[in-house]
């Protein structure tokens, strides 16, 4: 009885200085007991926090979701994972806190819930400062490439015409004016100025292709298929399944700078024979799918890790759909191949 004794009393002392809040509440959600990191926590002692309900202290979603908790808790699926919820502080403050909740019974009926939160504020508040400069910086690099675009269309590229026309000019001037080894070599200078044009019309389609504005996201796909088909001869299928479906364009830039990135990797890392673009929309997500069937890598268990691994083209995809509230997935072995998924809501947390 003397070590049963003890054993109470220190886990009393465990519950009471753990750094984790810990709470219970009743079916009703009345406040029955808490430790002091609850108490900090919510700003307020566990003797005024006692009886209250917890409705108190969560906004509308907050409560949709604890209901959602409470509900698939009571018909036995458990809670295994930590969810997010936001608590209003006594100051009127918000608490960004992960929660894991487990139903406590009694003789086999359940009584209450207990509730174990870590306060993740300051890391949240850290995360979207970071997403908020991740933002800036995406959104200036994007008026980059269209002031690049647009000072290579209106000064080099129009530079390049006018040599060419003055080329023109001097070719078809008489042989007795112009000996016809320097007409040889002028003409060859003609196919040089023509064939540098036209890498720079490439250039520009890659830094802001006018299909994207004028024909949408499905066509800028086609146009990034065709164009790896024409350069690399890799088998490449596009399958659009998206109907009456128009893409806000913070959604369509992102799919394609991800799409244009991913097919870039494929083109220098893969060695793929074949390459799948799928586009698909549900009630309330937009998908996009590439699958190669080249060499594959060794996925890691956080994608966080794929920029210390060197892969940084991948990281900026994960962090482009992640400014929109989506998710980018990875599916790859060594010699198997690699399939990267990536899906944002229909209607973004974010735009750009």
């Amino acid at each position: 009885m003397r070590d049963l004794d003890l054993s109470e009393n220190d886990y009393m002392d465990l519950f009471k200085l753990a750094s984790d809040a810990i709470w219970v509440h009743d079916l009703n959600g009345n406040i029955t007991t808490g430790n002091q990191a609850f108490e900090k926590m919510i700003g307020s002692s566990i003797d005024k926090l006692v009886g209250k309900n917890v409705k108190e202290y969560l906004s509308e979603d907050a409560l949709h979701i604890a209901h959602k908790v409470k509900n698939e808790l009571l018909v036995g699926v458990p809670c295994t994972g930590r969810y997010e919820q936001i608590l209003k502080r006594g100051d009127g403050s918000n608490a960004v806190v992960e929660i894991t909740t487990r139903l406590i019974t009694k003789e086999g009926r359940p009584v209450g819930f207990q509730n174990i939160a870590r306060d993740v504020t300051e890391e949240r508040t850290v995360r979207d400062n970071l997403q908020f400069y991740l933002r800036k910086v995406l959104v200036a690099q994007e008026e980059e490439r269209k002031r690049i675009s647009r000072d290579l269309h209106d000064d080099t590229i129009q530079s390049l015409l006018l040599l060419i026309h003055r080329l023109d000019a001097i070719i078809d001037e008489d042989t007795k004016v112009l000996p016809q080894t320097v007409k040889e070599k002028m003409v060859n200078l003609n196919s040089l100025a023509w064939e540098i044009l036209e890498g720079l019309r490439r250039y520009l389609q890659e830094l802001k292709p006018v299909i994207l504005d004028d024909l949408g996201l499905a066509a800028s796909l086609e146009w990034i298929a065709d164009k790896l088909i024409a350069e690399e001869s890799i088998n490449v299928e596009v399958k659009i399944d998206t109907p009456k479906y128009n893409f806000p364009p913070e959604v369509q830039l992102t799919l394609f700078r991800i799409a244009q990135e991913a097919v870039g990797n494929v083109r220098k890392h893969a060695g793929a024979s074949r390459l799948v673009i799928r586009l698909e929309t549900e009630p309330d997500k937009v998908r996009l799918i590439i699958s190669d069937n080249g060499k594959g890598f060794t996925v890691p268990e956080r994608l966080s890790d794929l920029g210390i691994s060197g892969r940084l083209g991948l990281t900026g995809m994960q962090e482009r759909a992640q400014l929109l509230g989506g998710s980018l997935f990875i599916t790859s072995e060594p010699g198997k191949g690699t399939t990267l998924r990536v899906e944002i809501p229909r209607k973004p947390e974010k735009t750009l």
